[in-house]
């Protein structure tokens, strides 16, 4: 199934809904998207694997927890 058959692109992001990340999603990809607040990176990242996000955005560093390197 593709994103147009389900509707909006899910965006994952770390954080709250009013968050930075999900400001930035909004900026990069328009209003169109839907984003899916998840509440530690870990979580976000796992956000495609579990099939409730098609696409995610993460900073490179961050503030409060650091470097947000994955590989």
């Amino acid at each position: 199934m593709s994103t147009s058959d389900r509707g909006a692109m899910r965006v994952a992001f770390q954080g709250e809904p009013g968050a930075f990340s999900e400001a930035a999603a909004i900026q990069l990809l328009g209003d169109a998207i839907t984003t899916v607040p998840r509440a530690t990176f870990d979580a976000a990242f796992r956000a495609i694997n579990e099939q409730a996000a098609d696409a995610q955005l993460a900073p490179v560093e961050n503030t409060l927890a650091g470097s947000v390197v994955r590989v």
